[in-house]
């Protein structure tokens, strides 16, 4: 009987092999998206997130899908690399002056402000997603478009025809709307 670590890297490259073109379209968006800033492409994020599960440093769980588990393995390591990548300021023009004015002056969110605007935008998000809960057309419109990707995209993957796109955009646009007057505009 092979051991669970080639079991799990059999199951990781059968799953790999059933991923449908559009879900691979949507994994390259994601990791193009996810590696921007970064001194990477979204390529080879992706291919660092595979490569790390097939050497075994990232484990494939069972009752994740493959998807998910790619998207969320490429996040991390993209968040790892940011903060990486931020601890060290760049050497060109360290004496200079105007460099560090730019850095201090430059208004960054601290670590607090952050986790407290993803509180609310999730929070935002789950009141949205409960006001178009049974509206499959707007809800799969607001994932692809919380990813990043363009209408004819969308359309394209969703077999979606103009009329219902645009059915389902003015949809979630109503939703937005009426979040936004609950919270009094803003």
């Amino acid at each position: 009987m092979p051991n669970q670590e080639d079991w799990s890297e059999t199951r990781f490259r059968d799953a790999l092999e059933e991923l449908s073109p559009a879900q691979l379209v949507r994994l390259s968006r994601w990791a193009d998206y996810l590696a921007l800033g970064l001194p990477m492409t979204g390529e080879d994020l992706l291919q660092t997130a595979v490569t790390r599960t097939l050497e075994g440093s990232r484990n494939f769980p069972s009752e994740v899908s493959v998807l998910t588990y790619l998207r969320n393995a490429m996040k991390s390591i993209a968040s790892a690399r940011r903060e990486h990548f931020g601890r060290f300021e760049r050497l060109e023009g360290a004496g200079d002056e105007s460099g560090h004015i730019d850095r201090i002056a430059s208004r960054m969110p601290s670590p607090e402000e952050e986790t407290m605007h993803r509180i609310e935008l999730t929070r935002w998000l789950g009141r949205l997603r409960n006001d178009l809960a049974g509206d499959e057309d707007a809800l799969t419109l607001l994932d692809y478009r919380l990813e990043g990707w363009q209408n004819a995209d969308i359309m394209e993957v969703e077999s979606m025809d103009q009329k219902r796109f645009d059915a389902a955009r003015k949809r979630l646009e109503r939703a937005i709307a009426r979040l936004r007057d609950d919270r009094g505009g803003a």
